[in-house]
């Protein structure tokens, strides 16, 4: 009972991840719907697509994207979730490639989440022995490289980030932070999100899972408050930089539960090249 217990836990977890990539590609698809993408920017500049063509590509491409998420839920293939994450990484290098931003630079590895999680839940269906370590592996992978990024994003003082600092305690707090103490705020908070991405490809610490699941919930629900009329669609798509390692604490806390116990444990598989990871 206690390893059907387990194997339920895992399901669970599995189940959970694929409702957190349903709201990160929905919310994907409502923006481009809205607003498009690099990618028809991209088709329009470069190659000379008519803009309404160029248009109706990126939202026909993101349509099949959210139908093969949806998909994923009742026909379980590694190849749904193989194309799910080329996409998004490859809306991540139209972005870098297009520019324009001062995030577009680090777009390819501050989306590591975003492609991280389909790619780690096919991962997770090619393999029949020890599929859910390497699960948890991707996940880990996906949610360090994340924030990592955005960490040197803060280092480098990126303008929105500034504008965030600012705004939102006005706003709601009625404090006025000028942008000299915004500026001297974002490089801890920077040094703060490398350090917690660095930590977690080295060991599955549940206090460092959750203080990244508080603030990757945060910093999602940060671009609603800050543009209520426009961020809902922004707010799903990060979600999942604060669910992915709500995900991965899960994980842990089972494992917790079911320590010493050999069959259908939940062991970490440490990232290659790292010590074990911690219990």
């Amino acid at each position: 009972m206690d390893s059907i217990i387990r194997k339920n836990k895992q399901n669970q977890i599995v189940i959970l991840c694929k409702v957190i990539l349903l709201f990160q590609i929905a919310g994907m698809f409502s923006q481009i719907w809205n607003y498009g993408s690099k990618f028809s920017s991209n088709l329009w500049y470069y190659l000379g697509l008519d803009s309404d063509l160029a248009k109706y590509v990126d939202k026909g491409a993101m349509g099949i994207i959210l139908g093969l998420t949806l998909l994923g839920f009742v026909y379980e293939k590694r190849w749904i979730y193989s194309a799910i994450a080329a996409w998004v990484f490859f809306l991540a290098c139209n972005a870098f490639y297009h520019g324009g931003s001062f995030g577009a630079v680090y777009s390819p590895f501050a989306h590591g989440v975003r492609y991280g999680l389909p790619l780690s839940l096919a991962i997770y269906l090619g393999h029949k022995e020890s599929r859910f370590e390497h699960l948890l592996i991707g996940l880990r992978w996906g949610v360090a490289i994340t924030f990592i990024a955005h960490g040197i994003e803060a280092i480098y003082l990126n303008p929105k980030f500034i504008d965030f600092l600012i705004r939102i305690p006005r706003t709601y707090l009625d404090i006025e932070v000028s942008q000299g103490l915004a500026e001297s705020l974002l490089i801890p908070i920077g040094v703060i999100d490398i350090f917690l991405g660095v930590v977690i490809l080295r060991q599955e610490n549940k206090y460092v899972l959750a203080y990244m699941a508080f603030w990757g919930l945060l910093t999602a629900t940060v671009r609603l408050m800050f543009s209520p009329s426009h961020g809902f669609d922004p707010m799903l798509i990060r979600a999942a930089n604060g669910l992915v390692p709500i995900a991965i604490l899960m994980a842990a806390l089972a494992r917790t539960l079911s320590k010493g116990s050999d069959e259908g444990n939940l062991e970490p598989t440490p990232v290659p090249g790292t010590r074990k990871a911690a219990v």
